[in-house]
Protein backbone atom coordinates (compact mmCIF):
# COMPACT_ATOMS: atom_id res chain seq x y z
CA UNK A 1 0.00 0.00 0.00
CA UNK A 2 1.28 3.79 -0.44
CA UNK A 3 -0.04 6.19 1.43
CA UNK A 4 -1.36 9.07 -0.78
CA UNK A 5 -1.28 12.71 0.41
CA UNK A 6 -4.68 13.46 2.32
CA UNK A 7 -4.69 17.01 -0.22
CA UNK A 8 -5.24 14.24 -2.98
CA UNK A 9 -8.04 12.08 -0.99
CA UNK A 10 -10.17 14.79 0.85
CA UNK A 11 -13.40 14.14 -1.24
CA UNK A 12 -12.98 10.12 -2.33
CA UNK A 13 -14.93 7.72 -1.00
CA UNK A 14 -13.28 5.15 1.06
CA UNK A 15 -14.44 1.83 1.60
CA UNK A 16 -16.55 1.79 5.09
CA UNK A 17 -13.48 0.27 6.78
CA UNK A 18 -11.07 2.32 5.91
CA UNK A 19 -13.20 5.70 6.78
CA UNK A 20 -13.39 5.16 10.27
CA UNK A 21 -10.60 6.68 12.76
CA UNK A 22 -9.64 3.14 14.08
CA UNK A 23 -9.34 1.35 10.38
CA UNK A 24 -7.15 3.82 9.19
CA UNK A 25 -4.30 3.11 12.33
CA UNK A 26 -4.95 -0.55 11.64
CA UNK A 27 -4.22 -0.07 7.59
CA UNK A 28 -1.30 2.05 8.99
CA UNK A 29 -0.04 -0.68 10.77
CA UNK A 30 -0.05 -3.07 8.12
CA UNK A 31 1.56 -1.13 6.01
CA UNK A 32 4.74 0.21 8.35
CA UNK A 33 4.65 -3.99 9.38
CA UNK A 34 4.62 -4.62 5.46
CA UNK A 35 7.83 -1.81 5.21
CA UNK A 36 9.76 -3.42 7.98
CA UNK A 37 9.41 -7.17 6.90
CA UNK A 38 10.90 -5.60 3.14
CA UNK A 39 7.60 -6.72 1.82
CA UNK A 40 6.07 -3.66 0.66
CA UNK A 41 5.63 -3.29 -2.87
CA UNK A 42 5.67 0.82 -2.05
CA UNK A 43 8.71 0.91 -0.49
CA UNK A 44 11.28 -1.32 -2.49
CA UNK A 45 15.24 -0.31 -2.45
CA UNK A 46 15.75 2.29 -5.03
CA UNK A 47 19.43 2.79 -5.68
CA UNK A 48 20.86 3.84 -8.44
CA UNK A 49 20.17 2.40 -11.55
CA UNK A 50 22.61 -0.55 -12.62
CA UNK A 51 22.84 0.17 -16.16
CA UNK A 52 22.42 3.97 -15.74
CA UNK A 53 25.74 6.22 -17.25
CA UNK A 54 25.85 9.55 -16.74
CA UNK A 55 25.84 11.49 -20.25
CA UNK A 56 24.13 9.04 -22.18
CA UNK A 57 20.40 7.96 -22.64
CA UNK A 58 20.93 4.14 -21.34
CA UNK A 59 19.01 2.50 -18.12
CA UNK A 60 17.29 4.94 -15.81
CA UNK A 61 19.01 6.92 -13.24
CA UNK A 62 16.99 5.35 -10.47
CA UNK A 63 16.46 1.60 -9.72
CA UNK A 64 13.06 0.78 -10.77
CA UNK A 65 13.58 -3.14 -11.87
CA UNK A 66 11.86 -4.11 -8.49
CA UNK A 67 8.83 -2.56 -9.54
CA UNK A 68 8.39 -4.80 -12.75
CA UNK A 69 6.73 -7.53 -9.67
CA UNK A 70 3.60 -6.32 -9.51
CA UNK A 71 1.39 -8.58 -7.43
CA UNK A 72 -2.28 -6.40 -7.92
CA UNK A 73 -5.18 -6.01 -9.97
CA UNK A 74 -4.45 -5.67 -13.79
CA UNK A 75 -5.46 -5.19 -16.96
CA UNK A 76 -6.17 -7.46 -19.91
CA UNK A 77 -2.62 -6.71 -20.96
CA UNK A 78 -1.20 -6.87 -17.62
CA UNK A 79 -0.82 -3.28 -16.96
CA UNK A 80 -1.06 -2.79 -13.36
CA UNK A 81 -4.50 -0.99 -11.23
CA UNK A 82 -4.35 -0.24 -8.17
CA UNK A 83 -7.67 0.42 -5.86
CA UNK A 84 -8.26 4.09 -6.01
CA UNK A 85 -11.09 5.83 -5.18
CA UNK A 86 -12.53 2.45 -3.92
CA UNK A 87 -12.37 0.90 -7.60
CA UNK A 88 -9.44 -0.41 -9.51
CA UNK A 89 -8.02 2.74 -11.82
CA UNK A 90 -4.62 3.48 -13.52
CA UNK A 91 -2.29 4.74 -11.57
CA UNK A 92 0.30 7.02 -13.89
CA UNK A 93 3.46 6.75 -11.53
CA UNK A 94 2.59 2.87 -10.95
CA UNK A 95 2.55 2.25 -14.35
CA UNK A 96 5.30 4.61 -15.48
CA UNK A 97 7.62 3.19 -13.27
CA UNK A 98 7.10 -0.43 -14.37
CA UNK A 99 7.85 0.74 -17.47
CA UNK A 100 11.19 2.42 -16.81
CA UNK A 101 12.06 -0.98 -14.54
CA UNK A 102 11.07 -3.37 -17.40
CA UNK A 103 13.28 -1.19 -19.87
CA UNK A 104 16.52 -1.25 -17.12
CA UNK A 105 15.92 -5.19 -17.18
CA UNK A 106 15.85 -5.64 -20.97
CA UNK A 107 19.32 -3.75 -20.95
CA UNK A 108 20.42 -5.99 -18.57
CA UNK A 109 20.37 -8.88 -20.93
CA UNK A 110 21.95 -7.29 -23.35
CA UNK A 111 19.17 -6.30 -25.04
CA UNK A 112 17.99 -10.02 -25.89
CA UNK A 113 15.29 -10.31 -23.33
CA UNK A 114 12.26 -9.48 -25.96
CA UNK A 115 9.94 -10.39 -23.06
CA UNK A 116 11.14 -7.01 -20.66
CA UNK A 117 11.14 -5.25 -24.25
CA UNK A 118 7.52 -6.12 -25.09
CA UNK A 119 6.02 -5.04 -21.61
CA UNK A 120 8.25 -2.19 -22.26
CA UNK A 121 6.67 -1.44 -25.32
CA UNK A 122 2.84 -2.24 -24.11
CA UNK A 123 3.32 0.90 -21.62
CA UNK A 124 5.12 3.32 -23.65
CA UNK A 125 2.18 2.38 -25.83
CA UNK A 126 -0.34 2.88 -22.83
CA UNK A 127 1.59 6.08 -22.06
CA UNK A 128 1.43 7.74 -25.44
CA UNK A 129 -2.57 6.75 -25.66
CA UNK A 130 -3.55 7.89 -22.32
CA UNK A 131 -2.14 11.38 -22.05
CA UNK A 132 -4.57 14.06 -22.76
CA UNK A 133 -4.65 16.93 -24.83
CA UNK A 134 -2.86 19.05 -22.89
CA UNK A 135 0.32 16.43 -22.96
CA UNK A 136 -0.37 15.03 -19.39
CA UNK A 137 -1.53 12.37 -17.34
CA UNK A 138 -4.05 13.61 -14.79
CA UNK A 139 -3.62 12.38 -10.70
CA UNK A 140 -6.81 11.70 -9.12
CA UNK A 141 -9.66 14.49 -8.68
CA UNK A 142 -8.81 16.76 -6.14
CA UNK A 143 -10.94 18.73 -3.63
CA UNK A 144 -9.63 22.53 -5.72
CA UNK A 145 -7.08 22.58 -3.09
CA UNK A 146 -4.48 21.88 -5.42
CA UNK A 147 -3.96 24.34 -8.24
CA UNK A 148 -2.98 21.54 -11.25
CA UNK A 149 -4.79 18.42 -12.26
CA UNK A 150 -1.27 16.87 -13.15
CA UNK A 151 1.95 15.73 -11.12
CA UNK A 152 5.25 16.87 -12.04
CA UNK A 153 7.02 13.69 -11.07
CA UNK A 154 4.69 11.62 -13.30
CA UNK A 155 5.18 14.09 -16.29
CA UNK A 156 9.19 13.76 -15.72
CA UNK A 157 9.03 9.68 -15.76
CA UNK A 158 6.75 9.90 -18.64
CA UNK A 159 9.16 11.92 -20.85
CA UNK A 160 11.90 9.80 -19.55
CA UNK A 161 10.04 6.62 -20.77
CA UNK A 162 9.21 7.88 -24.00
CA UNK A 163 12.18 9.37 -25.03
CA UNK A 164 14.02 5.79 -24.61
CA UNK A 165 10.78 4.35 -26.41
CA UNK A 166 11.97 6.81 -29.28
CA UNK A 167 15.46 5.31 -29.61
CA UNK A 168 14.22 2.00 -30.14
CA UNK A 169 11.70 2.29 -32.85
CA UNK A 170 12.33 5.77 -34.10
CA UNK A 171 8.69 6.95 -33.48
CA UNK A 172 8.26 10.32 -34.22
CA UNK A 173 4.93 10.47 -32.24
CA UNK A 174 6.52 9.18 -28.76
CA UNK A 175 9.06 11.85 -29.15
CA UNK A 176 6.28 15.00 -29.94
CA UNK A 177 4.30 12.94 -26.45
CA UNK A 178 7.59 13.74 -24.34
CA UNK A 179 7.82 17.12 -25.95
CA UNK A 180 4.18 18.06 -24.99
CA UNK A 181 4.84 16.21 -21.70
CA UNK A 182 7.81 18.58 -21.05
CA UNK A 183 6.08 21.74 -21.90
CA UNK A 184 2.90 20.75 -19.43
CA UNK A 185 5.49 20.08 -17.30
CA UNK A 186 7.27 23.33 -17.48
CA UNK A 187 4.19 25.37 -17.47
CA UNK A 188 3.50 27.49 -14.23
CA UNK A 189 1.50 26.16 -11.20
CA UNK A 190 -1.08 29.26 -11.89
CA UNK A 191 -1.81 27.79 -15.44
CA UNK A 192 -2.58 24.34 -14.30
CA UNK A 193 0.99 23.18 -15.08
CA UNK A 194 3.68 22.00 -12.46
CA UNK A 195 6.25 24.67 -11.67
CA UNK A 196 6.71 27.72 -9.80
CA UNK A 197 9.11 30.37 -11.40
CA UNK A 198 11.40 31.50 -8.23
CA UNK A 199 14.78 34.25 -8.43
CA UNK A 200 16.30 30.50 -7.65
CA UNK A 201 15.09 28.81 -10.53
CA UNK A 202 12.40 26.50 -11.65
CA UNK A 203 10.82 24.55 -8.87
CA UNK A 204 9.30 21.63 -10.42
CA UNK A 205 5.57 20.07 -7.86
CA UNK A 206 4.61 16.79 -7.72
CA UNK A 207 2.05 18.24 -6.07
CA UNK A 208 1.06 21.52 -6.68
CA UNK A 209 -0.72 23.26 -3.78
CA UNK A 210 -2.06 26.93 -3.26
CA UNK A 211 0.47 27.11 -0.57
CA UNK A 212 3.51 25.64 -2.04
CA UNK A 213 4.55 22.38 -0.10
CA UNK A 214 7.30 20.64 -2.28
CA UNK A 215 8.36 17.36 -2.45
CA UNK A 216 12.45 16.34 -2.24
CA UNK A 217 12.24 12.85 -4.47
CA UNK A 218 9.13 13.95 -6.78
CA UNK A 219 11.19 17.32 -7.90
CA UNK A 220 14.24 14.90 -8.75
CA UNK A 221 12.33 12.31 -10.60
CA UNK A 222 10.90 15.14 -12.31
CA UNK A 223 14.08 16.77 -13.59
CA UNK A 224 15.43 13.68 -14.88
CA UNK A 225 12.31 13.74 -17.38
CA UNK A 226 14.61 17.30 -19.02
CA UNK A 227 17.78 15.06 -18.16
CA UNK A 228 16.40 12.51 -20.44
CA UNK A 229 14.72 15.04 -23.27
CA UNK A 230 17.76 16.97 -23.88
CA UNK A 231 19.47 13.95 -25.28
CA UNK A 232 16.85 13.48 -28.20
CA UNK A 233 15.75 17.22 -28.66
CA UNK A 234 18.32 19.44 -28.69
CA UNK A 235 16.46 22.86 -27.72
CA UNK A 236 17.94 25.57 -25.49
CA UNK A 237 14.46 25.99 -23.67
CA UNK A 238 14.88 22.64 -22.14
CA UNK A 239 18.46 22.78 -21.71
CA UNK A 240 17.81 25.99 -19.54
CA UNK A 241 14.81 24.79 -17.78
CA UNK A 242 16.84 21.76 -16.78
CA UNK A 243 20.02 24.17 -15.58
CA UNK A 244 17.32 26.30 -14.14
CA UNK A 245 15.79 23.73 -12.27
CA UNK A 246 19.27 22.01 -10.90
CA UNK A 247 20.19 25.55 -9.48
CA UNK A 248 16.62 26.20 -7.49
CA UNK A 249 17.35 22.44 -6.32
CA UNK A 250 20.63 23.16 -5.13
CA UNK A 251 19.65 26.29 -3.21
CA UNK A 252 16.91 25.09 -1.62
CA UNK A 253 18.44 21.62 -0.82
CA UNK A 254 19.80 22.64 2.64
CA UNK A 255 16.10 23.14 3.46
CA UNK A 256 15.34 19.73 3.83
CA UNK A 257 17.63 18.91 6.47
CA UNK A 258 16.49 18.78 9.36
CA UNK A 259 19.47 18.52 11.72
CA UNK A 260 19.22 14.70 12.07
CA UNK A 261 17.57 13.48 9.08
CA UNK A 262 15.79 14.74 5.79
CA UNK A 263 12.75 16.49 5.37
CA UNK A 264 10.14 14.77 2.68
CA UNK A 265 8.87 17.91 1.77
CA UNK A 266 9.20 22.00 2.45
CA UNK A 267 6.20 21.92 5.33
CA UNK A 268 8.77 19.93 8.09
CA UNK A 269 7.58 16.70 7.53
CA UNK A 270 10.26 14.58 8.02
CA UNK A 271 11.07 11.06 5.25
CA UNK A 272 10.56 8.06 6.47
CA UNK A 273 14.01 5.19 6.13
CA UNK A 274 12.73 4.95 2.90
CA UNK A 275 12.44 8.34 1.55
CA UNK A 276 15.32 9.44 3.69
CA UNK A 277 17.52 6.31 1.99
CA UNK A 278 16.11 7.45 -1.88
CA UNK A 279 16.89 11.11 -1.13
CA UNK A 280 20.32 10.01 -0.56
CA UNK A 281 20.62 7.60 -3.79
CA UNK A 282 19.22 10.29 -5.85
CA UNK A 283 21.49 13.43 -4.70
CA UNK A 284 24.50 10.93 -5.14
CA UNK A 285 23.53 10.42 -8.89
CA UNK A 286 22.79 14.16 -9.25
CA UNK A 287 26.62 14.63 -8.03
CA UNK A 288 27.46 12.00 -11.23
CA UNK A 289 25.08 13.32 -13.75
CA UNK A 290 25.94 17.41 -12.68
CA UNK A 291 29.49 17.32 -12.10
CA UNK A 292 29.72 21.35 -11.67
CA UNK A 293 27.11 21.17 -8.40
CA UNK A 294 28.65 23.62 -5.92
CA UNK A 295 31.10 21.91 -2.65
CA UNK A 296 27.65 22.67 -0.21
CA UNK A 297 25.32 20.30 -2.32
CA UNK A 298 28.12 17.38 -1.67
CA UNK A 299 28.39 18.59 2.30
CA UNK A 300 24.45 18.43 2.49
CA UNK A 301 24.37 14.87 0.91
CA UNK A 302 27.17 14.29 3.43
CA UNK A 303 25.31 15.28 6.41
CA UNK A 304 22.36 12.86 5.26
CA UNK A 305 24.27 9.55 4.84
CA UNK A 306 25.84 10.46 8.33
CA UNK A 307 22.32 10.68 9.85
CA UNK A 308 21.58 7.50 8.38
CA UNK A 309 24.70 5.69 9.79
CA UNK A 310 23.63 7.02 13.90
CA UNK A 311 21.64 4.71 15.65
CA UNK A 312 20.29 8.09 17.77
CA UNK A 313 19.24 9.70 14.74
CA UNK A 314 17.92 7.00 12.95
CA UNK A 315 15.43 6.21 16.46
CA UNK A 316 14.86 10.05 16.86
CA UNK A 317 13.94 10.21 13.13
CA UNK A 318 11.94 7.11 13.30
CA UNK A 319 9.66 7.81 16.30
CA UNK A 320 9.54 11.64 15.07
CA UNK A 321 8.33 10.51 12.12
CA UNK A 322 5.92 7.85 13.96
CA UNK A 323 4.02 10.65 16.15
CA UNK A 324 3.80 12.55 12.74
CA UNK A 325 1.77 9.74 10.93
CA UNK A 326 -0.37 9.28 13.87
CA UNK A 327 -1.01 13.11 14.61
CA UNK A 328 -1.98 13.25 11.07
CA UNK A 329 -3.65 9.98 9.36
CA UNK A 330 -3.81 9.63 5.80
CA UNK A 331 -7.43 9.84 5.00
CA UNK A 332 -6.69 6.64 2.53
CA UNK A 333 -4.52 4.69 0.80
CA UNK A 334 -3.67 3.39 -2.63
CA UNK A 335 -3.51 -0.44 -3.07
Amino acid sequence: MAIVPNILLRNWRCPVNAQSKYGIYWSMLRHWSAMAAGHSYWHLAQGEGKQFVPGKLEGYFNDLTGKTSWKGHVDSRGLPLAILNDKLQYFPVTVLQKGLGHWDLWLESGRHNLAQLCQFDQIADWAFKTQDERGGWRVPETDGATMSAYSAMSQGQGISLLCRAYTVGGREEYLSAAVAAAKLMLTATAAGGTARFLSEGIVLEEVPLQQPNTVLNGWIFALYGLYDLVFVVHEERFRNALESTVHALTAFLPKFDAGFWSYYDRSSTLASPFYHRLHIAQLRIMQKSFPDLPPGFAATVDRFEDYGKHAGDRLRAVVAKGFQKLRNPPEAMVR
